[in-house]
């Protein structure tokens, strides 16, 4: 930027395997774009090499790296960057006509299908929720079959539920062996990756911090936070309704145990060594049914044949 020299990027080290799932995260200005933009061959690095597939694509001229962005990158963006008097169908099978390749609605259309939109196929970006754009987007960057797809905050103009199911769709393609590289600001985004890439001030985070699981437990925090803040009403509706909730179940709780502690002072202090025996059913003589009743002769009977008894007495 005339005499003003800036180095967006510098001393990055970086190797990505077939089938990664990668999430390259940073404050803004930390490079993250400029990243990006060498990765999908886009910009040449002023020093250094990129190799894609073992090919040193720092060296090739703008067609040549036209050449290899059609057959091997495919790019999402946040954006999605549809032409908006085209229909879906016509937006994605447009890396085709520019590929020359025969028959290329079939082809897009079986790709609209791939991410659940053949029945919106001949729908224009306008009549076309936010998610759905971004499934033709996908669609788009799917439809030559590349083995890497490039993500620019994907999900960044999204609603959650619409960023999640996009994010399943990306899931699915990773899981077929497609390499998947994204841009984002969000933790709960770069949770789906299995590879985590921090930039601070244009370098790369050092390998031994380079942090291979979702988030850390100090930005899991921090984004607690600051969405706690960010909507207090709701927190503090939500801390509300799990006090109450907890408190409930406190209270019934210690009912219960009262309960059944009074229940127990009240059988001790009856005696629990105490045997009660009464008569049974009475019996039956012609028409009439006689009471049943222990007399003494039972009592005696007792005394004799039971052992063990402290005392016995007969009531009335």
């Amino acid at each position: 930027m005339g005499e003003v020299e800036v180095h967006a990027l510098r001393q990055v080290s970086l190797s990505m395997e077939t089938g990664d799932y990668v999430a390259i995260m940073g404050p803004s200005g930390s490079g993250k774009s400029t990243l990006m933009n060498l990765l999908g061959c886009l910009d040449p690095p002023t020093s250094g090499s990129y190799h894609l597939a073992g090919e040193d694509v720092s060296k090739l001229s703008d067609d040549q790296l036209a050449e290899v962005r059609s057959r091997q990158i495919g790019f999402v963006f946040q954006q999605f960057n549809l032409l908006p008097r085209a229909t879906a169908a016509q937006n994605v099978e447009l890396p085709l006509v520019y590929a020359g390749v025969h028959s290329p609605r079939r082809r897009a259309l079986e790709t609209l299908e791939q991410v659940g939109l053949a029945d919106r196929a001949y729908h224009r970006p306008r009549e076309l929720s936010g998610g759905e754009q971004q499934r033709v987007a996908i669609a788009r960057a799917l439809v030559n079959n590349p083995a890497i797809i490039l993500a620019d905050e994907p999900t960044g103009n999204l609603d959650t539920r619409a960023g999640e199911d996009i994010l399943q769709v990306f899931d699915a393609l990773n899981a077929d062996g497609i390499t998947i590289i994204m841009v984002t600001h969000d933790s709960d985004v770069a949770s789906h990756c299995k590879r985590l890439v921090t930039l601070i001030d244009g370098a790369q985070r050092p390998p031994d911090l380079e942090r291979r699981s979702t988030v850390s437990l100090l930005e899991a925090l921090r984004t607690a936070v600051m969405s706690l803040l960010s909507n207090k009403t709701r927190s503090l509706l939500t801390m509300l309704g799990v006090i109450i909730g907890v408190a409930a179940v406190l209270v019934v709780v210690a009912i219960g145990q009262g309960l059944t502690a009074d229940t127990l002072n009240r059988i001790r202090s009856l005696g629990t060594n105490m045997l009660y025996i009464s008569p049974g059913a009475g019996r039956r003589w012609g028409p009439t049914t006689r009471p049943g009743r222990l007399t003494d002769d039972d009592w005696e009977a007792l005394k004799a044949h039971v052992k063990g008894v402290a005392a016995m007495a007969p009531t009335v």
